[in-house]
């Protein structure tokens, strides 16, 4: 009997972290861009605003995939340019 785990099965291996790469309304109107992230990150908003004005990269969340993925969703509907990657790559 083969005692190998398949990757999926690790603990872990589905963890993936949500990032913020821009908004389309982060040069035109950015006070808008900043309301509509405090209803995603409240706590965050503040300082993940300010690291996209300056061009950052931002990650916002790690965790299961599936429940990230849907908020990546609902955050792509409301204009912001993210993404959905493996918690260990960069």
């Amino acid at each position: 009997m083969d005692m190998k785990r398949a990757p999926a099965a690790m603990p872990g291996a589905d963890e993936v972290v949500l990032e913020i790469r821009s908004h389309y309304r982060l040069k035109d109107k950015p006070v808008r861009m900043l309301e509509v992230l405090r209803v995603f990150l409240p706590r965050e908003a503040q300082a993940t605003y300010e690291a996209l004005r300056r061009g950052e990269v931002v990650p916002v969340r790690r965790g299961p995939r599936a429940p990230l993925e849907q908020l990546a969703s609902s955050m792509e509907a409301q204009g912001f340019e993210v993404a959905v990657r493996p918690a260990g790559a960069r």
